[in-house]
């Protein structure tokens, strides 16, 4: 019979490796669910159909709405719990919803294997990453956020942080869609990208998911009520970030005042 002999310290090792997969399997994990619910003002925001009302007597018909979230991660609280990152970089897009219902059902990322407990809040950059704005489509699987042309500027050598497009009735005659109604806001810039935090308490369950609401005004993008401060559709119509008026101020509005948490 064949006798297995292990020195003190195999056994100690052994032991050790053990008690570490034993302290592995012990981490209790939940998911984790952010519903993004977009508006204009008090009004629900979806895409093409619907007419806003906005300042200097015009009306708008929204036909793109989207940003970059760069190092989205949970808050720790006191408990000991370390910040969970929960991605590097995702899409934000509310192009595709074109209803009342779609706009209060919400653009949804899921998050899995989040350790359980308490957290304080919810962490971003607005935009991407200086790391990750030194990268380019090319180098990303087609369903990663990073992979759409769309969104680089290949002459920039950046993403475009945020996209928002629309048509506006400058005219107040009741028709959108002529070239010189054409709204559009391309941003984005390495000197634009700064993080924001959340206050927010997020109970991660076992086994369970949690669903946390984001609200996005997009009107408070382009008008900050407290200063009187706005984008004025008529004086500047387009901008592909050329304008520092325009993209200084929509870049820190969004991610400043138009951002918001909770039900």
């Amino acid at each position: 019979m064949k006798k297995w002999f292990i020195s003190g310290a195999g056994l100690l090792l052994f032991l050790l490796s053990i008690t570490a997969c034993q302290e592995k399997e012990e981490v209790r994990t939940g998911s984790l669910e952010l519903v993004f619910k977009g508006t204009f003002g008090a009004e629900p925001l979806y895409m093409f159909d619907r007419t806003y009302d906005y300042l200097d007597n015009t009306r708008i018909k929204w036909q793109m709405f989207q940003f970059f979230l760069s190092d989205l991660e949970l808050i720790s609280d006191d408990t000991g719990l370390e910040p969970q990152m929960l991605s590097l970089v995702e899409s934000v897009s509310f192009s595709d919803i074109q209803s009342e219902s779609e706009a209060l059902e919400g653009f949804k990322l899921r998050f899995n294997d989040i350790e359980v407990g308490n957290y304080s809040g919810i962490q971003f950059g607005l935009g991407v990453s200086p790391e990750l704005n030194a990268t380019q489509p090319s180098d990303y699987d087609p369903s990663e956020p990073l992979a759409a042309i769309s969104s680089y500027w290949e002459a920039a050598s950046s993403y475009i942080f945020t996209k928002i497009e629309g048509n506006a009735d400058l005219d107040g005659d009741g028709q959108f869609g002529e070239d010189d109604e054409k709204i559009t806001y391309h941003q984005g810039a390495n000197d634009l990208f700064e993080k924001r935090s959340l206050p927010y308490r997020i109970e991660i369950q076992e086994n369970n998911t949690t669903s946390v609401v984001i609200n996005v005004n997009l009107l408070k993008a382009l008008d900050n009520e407290s200063t009187g401060e706005h984008i004025d559709f008529r004086q500047t119509p387009r901008d592909h970030h050329t304008n520092p008026e325009v993209y200084s101020f929509i870049i820190p509005q969004l991610r400043e005042n138009a951002i918001s948490i909770g039900n």
